[in-house]
């Protein structure tokens, strides 16, 4: 609970004026509500003629409290009854009486609704705001932090959790704000009518709250376990989803399907006893009320008779309605705590990103036009001893490279599977970040360079192609903002990508598909490759980006590199093709630079590499 008022206070304060009119609403339809319900004092009056009382109108510029000015009220209301009676008789008199009625209602309901109109936006601006941080933070994590954690489970975040807070919002300002608001309206009232009474019947209240709360508590550890389970089955669908195509290309269905029905059936058994015990609330509490109220109706009723009070039956039994309006909000309390208790699970999972510090996150935000740092007195790149583990305890993935990468040259790393080329270059655009040595771009530190300024100078392209779910253009286009329809048609000729765009139903404003679903992996490569080459970055890394081609593609795609005048290229590869043409190659082998030569040197002819 404490988590999630935490949470629910930090993003509050913009919205803190609509929580004030919401209040305001509330206390205004509490008091209808309570004038609509002091009509019974009236109607038992004409109907058993309980008073004979004269009265006399009283000014309201008497009242000095709440109770007073509900006295003023009631007995200005029953002396305009006395006077209707003697003029047009107690069947005019109802009548007017239910006319009294149904405008408070009316009134009580009506600003009821505006309270609820102006609390929806706080509701849903709050979820809209730690969504958006979610995502910014997400967004702005460290490729490492992915590495390591199950990126479904990150989504559930997004998603379910978010969901779970949504919920667990609106309980949460049913108990700060409308239910106690109701609460002190109603109390007010009964304390105005009677304080001992009052007193006896909020002791039967805290008999209400204390079995409610208890079963709540009961309730908490099912409801924890029941989240748990059900993000172990959205992870496990959505990791299914991911790897469609290995479950099938291992003709692994069967099983799939049997593990899933594994992980639904005990999702299923934590809801069934999450379930049954919530349903012991709806009962539970109906039998509390009844009973208290039972005993509120014995003792009232026993000081009315005894004459211990002198309390008319009409205000008791109106103290009895307005009594009874309290019990439903005690219960819409608990059931409220229950909701925040349950979605706990949610705030910490959520909490866990975005209490991640501003300091761990990589901000890039930077006027592309004003950032390049071509200086052709340095080398390109300059490492000097790089090391990278990728946790503690585990063997170093670079360790200790050293080489430097002259302006304008192409350069091979090769090396084993697992040998850190990939890891390598993904240290470069600080993707991740080195533990040891030195990393300079023309001749300055990288982590001195503003972190947009240097990405905006390095083009990188992996093996695995991911393009969004967008046009052609948007996708070629994403590698340059400012880029323009003739920009990205002079990009695709040079790669020799254009007349299959245009073969596309709309050019280049097919839509590609979910992770560019509806295209070969050669050709997402070759807009990834596009996208890159659009940007026009200084320097320019491959990793494996060129597997997907065939050799006349291939050919096509580095001859259009090749041409572009200054760039310099780090191409990561096991094609000999690729290799034979570089200017230097680097020879990478469990995170070490173990050889460095010239193609013409031909140590790299070593078939094990290819």
């Amino acid at each position: 609970m404490i988590d999630f008022l935490k949470l629910f206070c930090k993003y509050v304060p913009p919205y803190l004026w609509r929580i004030a009119i919401n209040i305001i609403l509330s206390l205004i339809s509490s008091v209808f509500s309570v004038f609509s319900f002091a009509a019974i004092i009236p109607v038992l009056q004409i109907l058993f003629g309980i008073s004979n009382e004269v009265l006399e109108p009283v000014s309201f510029s008497e009242v000095h409290s709440y109770a007073s000015f509900l006295e003023i009220s009631k007995s200005n209301a029953l002396y305009f009854l006395q006077q209707q009676i003697a003029e047009n008789g107690t069947t005019v008199s109802l009548l007017l009486i239910s006319l009294f009625v149904f405008i408070m209602s009316l009134l009580a309901n009506t600003t009821s609704y505006f309270a609820t109109f102006v609390r929806v936006p706080v509701r849903t601006g709050i979820l809209r705001d730690i969504r958006n941080e979610l995502y910014r933070k997400i967004t702005l994590m460290p490729i490492g932090y992915f590495e390591k954690d199950n990126r479904g489970d990150v989504m559930i975040r997004l998603t379910n959790d978010a969901e779970e807070v949504d919920y667990s919002l609106g309980s949460l300002m049913d108990i700060l704000i409308k239910n106690p608001t109701k609460i002190i309206v109603y109390l007010a009232t009964l304390f105005s009518i009677t304080a001992s009474l009052t007193w006896y019947s909020m002791g039967l209240l805290l008999i209400c709250i204390f079995v409610l709360v208890v079963v709540g508590y009961v309730l908490k550890k099912y409801a924890l376990v029941g989240q748990i389970h059900r993000g172990k089955l959205l992870s496990k669908f959505d990791e299914s989803l991911a790897l469609l195509l290995n479950i099938k290309a291992y003709n692994s269905e069967a099983r799939m399907i049997s593990s899933f029905k594994e992980v639904s059936n005990s999702t299923r058994k934590a809801f069934n006893r999450t379930n049954r015990h919530y349903s012991l609330v709806f009962p539970l509490s109906d039998f509390t009320v009844t009973a208290v109220m039972a005993l509120l109706l014995y003792y009232g009723g026993k000081l009315i008779l005894t004459g211990e009070s002198t309390l008319g039956a009409e205000e008791f039994i109106y103290f009895l309605i307005v009594f009874s309006s309290i019990i439903p909000c005690i219960s819409d309390i608990a059931r409220a705590g229950y909701g925040i208790r349950k979605a706990q699970a949610s705030v910490d999972r959520i909490n866990t990103v975005l209490n991640v510090p501003e300091n761990d996150l990589q901000v890039s935000l930077v006027d592309i036009s004003n950032s390049k740092l071509i200086d052709g007195s340095h080398p390109a790149l300059e490492l000097r001893t790089v090391s990278y583990s990728y946790g503690k305890g585990l063997s170093k993935a670079v360790n200790g490279v050293s080489f430097s990468i002259e302006k304008g040259s192409k350069v091979a790393i090769i090396g084993h599977t697992g040998s850190g080329k990939s890891t390598l270059a993904k240290l470069l655009p600080r993707f991740l970040e080195y533990s040891e040595g030195d990393i300079n771009l023309f001749g300055c530190n990288i982590r001195q360079i503003e972190l947009g300024a240097l990405r905006d100078n390095i083009a990188y392209v992996s093996q695995d192609s991911m393009l969004f779910n967008h046009t052609v253009f948007y996708n070629i286009a994403f590698g340059n903002p400012n880029a323009g329809m003739a920009d990205v048609i002079r990009v695709s000729q040079s790669l020799g990508l254009h007349e299959f765009i245009m073969s596309l139903p709309l050019g280049y404003d097919t839509q590609i598909g979910d992770r560019g679903a509806c295209m070969s992996g050669g050709q997402k490569q070759c807009i990834s490759l596009a996208r890159a080459l659009l940007k026009q970055a200084p320097i320019l890394i491959l990793d494996e980006a060129t597997s997907a081609l065939d050799l006349e593609t291939e050919h096509k795609v580095m001859n259009a590199i090749d041409e572009i005048q200054g760039l310099t290229k780090i191409i990561i590869t096991h094609k000999l093709s690729l290799v034979k043409d570089c200017d230097h190659i680097i020879v990478m082998q469990n995170g070490k630079v173990i050889q460095a030569g010239s193609p013409a040197d031909g140590f790299f002819m070593n078939s094990m590499l290819f």
